[in-house]
């Protein structure tokens, strides 16, 4: 007759027969061998798998006990890696914009100072002290004057020149003085080999009769304007040079506004012991004799 009996180390219950008891046994589930003591209580199979029921379930091994499923690997960690790398580029690619932007307005729009010519004729606007310079246009030609040339990264940005030459006397006509503009408008863009294409307009500078020319190079963006205006006995060419520059940039426009004629040899000062706009005194009239 068949006994159960539980195995004590992982309490599965055995069917032993009764002759076995109280001898050394091995488990069946676990290999362990142990000596059933003593007549076991005979039970309906179905009655001993529910009284034995907790028993079991806290003696299951690894094996035998139901795993719980792992939780999934959440992707928000190494999302919220990937945001964080694309939020940093973003705003350094912005900064970076940003920073651009300021240079360029900065370089687009210096600040100025103002020069006026040792002889009162002229005065003009650069963004930093000019310095004296000369431009031969040919070989009779000899133009003097002063510039400023302003670099970045090592290498010329762009410069502006203000440069003039005296005419024997001025011109008396308008014939004469177109003349004096275009030959001087040509002569100046000889000068310039280096740009291939130019252009010219008419235009009036403060009163003056004036040659507006544009010249461009293989690189389209290095550029040339230049002013060629007749003020009296003086013939001026005033330009800029550079990277970058358009009709409409607001260095150009500042260098144009800010140049002025002070004054000309066709209008002489005044005699020093004659003030202009001093009347004459009347003498009194003197009584007559009576």
């Amino acid at each position: 007759m068949l006994r159960a009996v539980a195995c004590p180390n992982c309490r599965v219950e055995l069917d032993v027969p009764e002759e076995l008891l109280g001898q050394p046994v091995r488990c069946s589930s676990c290999a362990t061998t142990f000596t059933p003591a003593g007549p076991a209580r005979v039970a309906p199979r179905g009655d001993r798998r529910a009284e034995g029921n907790d028993s079991r379930n806290a003696a299951l091994d690894d094996e035998e006990r139901p795993r719980r499923p792992e939780p999934r690997k959440s992707g928000r960690g190494l999302l919220g890696v990937v945001s964080l790398l694309l939020a940093g580029t973003f705003g350094v690619c912005c900064l970076g914009c940003v920073g651009m932007g300021v240079v360029g307005v900065r370089l687009d729009n210096p600040t100025l100072q103002v020069y006026k010519s040792p002889d009162g004729q002229f005065e003009a606007s650069f963004p930093g002290p000019p310095t004296p310079t000369e431009n031969a246009l040919g070989d009779d030609l000899k133009l003097t004057g002063v510039e400023h040339t302003r670099n970045m990264l090592g290498q010329k940005f762009d410069t502006c020149t203000v440069l003039f030459y005296d005419l024997p006397k001025a011109p008396a006509t308008d014939a004469a003085r177109d003349k004096v503009l275009q030959e001087t408008a040509d002569a100046y863009v000889a000068g310039q080999a280096e740009m291939g294409k130019s252009s010219q307009k008419k235009l009036t500078t403060q009163g003056y009769p004036t040659l507006e020319l544009v010249m461009v190079g293989d690189d389209p963006q290095l550029s040339v304007y230049a002013r060629v205006l007749v003020a009296g006995k003086r013939v001026y060419v005033v330009s800029y040079d550079g990277h970058g520059l358009a009709p409409n940039s607001q260095r150009l426009a500042n260098f144009w506004d800010k140049f002025r004629v002070l004054k000309s040899d066709a209008e002489p000062d005044a005699p020093a012991d004659k003030p202009a706009g001093r009347p004459k005194l009347k003498e009194k009239a003197k009584p007559k004799d009576q």
